[in-house]
């Protein structure tokens, strides 16, 4: 069962822009009947079914007139309640922040998790969990960490139950969300002028021109596909792809004044 729900987590995708980084429904308001028996949270995906509901509206919102209420439930074993959703993204945000209120009973307890991925592979991962009961609204800000890695999505999860090992959790247990919001910057300074790399195509040799005239490159870093790095230069203006298959990358280029850009090279 904890193999299917992990399937479960990793199958969904929701199409964004990165630029902004909307959270569809974010303060729960809008709910959606599937087959008439059974409410999802508009734009979220739970395991909810005729038999197994675990995810609910909660009337108690923080703000507006629903939250989201997540419940552990049972099949034939004590299993979390899950809602999450997924959101293309090409960076990290600043922050990520929600009111939350929750029940905890025996030695259970719920957590909020944002898993950023690159084709599904893991690249950065924050948790919020709480193994007590909170039972005002709080409000939770996380601050992210701004590495710079190569991804596509990020998955909001909401958790209940997580228990030890299943086995010690109470269908008791919930967690309740409301307002979610990511801060809209990301860290890095944006530019009004990018870089040109050329030839690009290219067939293993590649130059640099930054906006300033003569100015070296402070760094230049090549990533595959996968965001493992694959070529890492400093205070040169060329990089040496020969060695390298061919394929797409995504080379991030720092500038002496510490602003970076990134774009995507092709290597025949």
């Amino acid at each position: 069962m904890k193999a299917i729900l992990s399937i479960l987590l990793l199958t969904f995708v929701l199409g964004a822009t990165a630029q902004d980084l909307p959270i569809e429904n974010p303060g729960f308001e809008t709910w959606d009947y599937f087959n008439t028996w059974t409410l999802d949270p508009h734009t979220w995906v739970t395991g909810n079914a005729q038999l197994t509901d675990h995810v609910y509206p909660d009337s108690s919102a923080f703000e507006g007139e629903l939250a989201m209420k997540v419940y552990p439930y049972t099949f034939f074993e004590l299993l979390p309640g899950v809602a999450y959703q997924g959101i293309s993204t090409s960076f990290i945000p600043a922050t990520f922040s929600f009111a939350v209120k929750c029940n905890i009973e025996e030695l259970d307890s719920v957590f909020v998790r944002l898993r950023f991925t690159n084709k599904f592979n893991p690249v950065y991962t924050k948790v919020w969990s709480s193994d007590e009961s909170i039972e005002e609204w709080q409000i939770v800000t996380l601050e992210l960490d701004q590495i710079e890695p190569v991804m596509d999505l990020v998955t909001i999860e909401v958790v209940a139950g997580y228990g030890n090992m299943f086995l010690e959790g109470s269908l008791n247990t919930w967690i309740s969300i409301d307002m979610m919001s990511f801060d809209q910057s990301n860290g890095i300074e944006e530019q009004a002028c990018t870089p040109s790399v050329f030839p690009n195509p290219t067939e293993g040799g590649l130059n640099i021109k930054l906006c300033e005239a003569n100015s070296i490159v402070s760094r230049a870093t090549l990533y595959n596909s996968i965001g493992q790095i694959v070529n890492d230069q400093r205070n040169q203006n060329t990089l040496d792809l020969r060695e390298l298959p061919s394929g797409v990358y995504t080379l991030e280029v720092t500038d002496g004044a510490g602003t970076i850009s990134r774009q995507q090279v092709i290597n025949r």
